[in-house]
């Protein structure tokens, strides 16, 4: 499990964080450097499932566009909500928001809070489309961008993985689900998602 724990009961509001972090919300707070100082429980979670592969990345990244605009602004001690994004990753579009918090936390100064806005569950779930053609979890997400229209090097962009490995994935999912072009796959696929469960009216 990856951890970033407080860094000890010095911190300033440590009792306060834990009693956030019972909340479930997807947060971190991240130095000038771009290191977490602090991270919620289920932002620990959410690093260790696949479906937020490259999350921790996109994190860092924002953290570091938002220390941009703290800069250009010269913020101060203050709080203050800044920007927020949209990244893409296997799970689905998450938003990211940005907050400045200009007091010294956790012994480094000021620091930023990225919060991540987990995306809504999916109609076409992943457990739905393995029940219905047998596809494995892998493969369940490639179907997914397979539905969106995205082709084999954009599947492997957004899923982290080779333009092969993706390939290998929609020839796989053409097999179990049927159907000679992409097309006729992400139909069969859209059909099966909009059918009732079975043994549901």
């Amino acid at each position: 499990m990856v951890t970033f724990p407080v860094s000890g009961p010095q911190v300033p509001g440590t009792a306060l964080l834990l009693a956030i972090d019972t909340l479930e919300v997807v947060f971190a707070f991240l130095d000038r450097g771009g290191q977490i100082q602090y991270a919620s429980s289920a932002f620990q979670r959410c690093l260790e499932g696949e479906a937020f592969a490259g999350m921790s990345g996109e994190i860092r990244r924002f953290a570091s566009a938002l220390w941009g605009v703290v800069n250009v602004r010269r913020l101060g001690a203050g709080i203050e909500r800044l920007e927020s994004r949209t990244v893409h990753l296997p799970c689905g579009e998450s938003g990211l928001q940005g907050t400045y918090v200009g007091m010294d936390l956790f012994g480094g100064g000021a620091s930023v809070l990225v919060e991540v806005r987990m995306p809504p569950p999916d109609q076409r779930s992943s457990e739905r489309l393995r029940e219905r053609f047998g596809l494995t979890r892998k493969q369940s997400r490639v179907a997914r961008l397979l539905m969106e229209g995205l082709r084999n090097d954009e599947i492997a962009q957004r899923l982290f993985i080779s333009p092969h490995t993706a390939r290998h994935h929609v020839e796989q999912i053409r097999l179990k689900v049927g159907g000679h072009t992409r097309a006729a796959v992400a139909s069969r696929i859209l059909q099966a998602g909009s059918e009732p469960a079975q043994g549901r009216p």
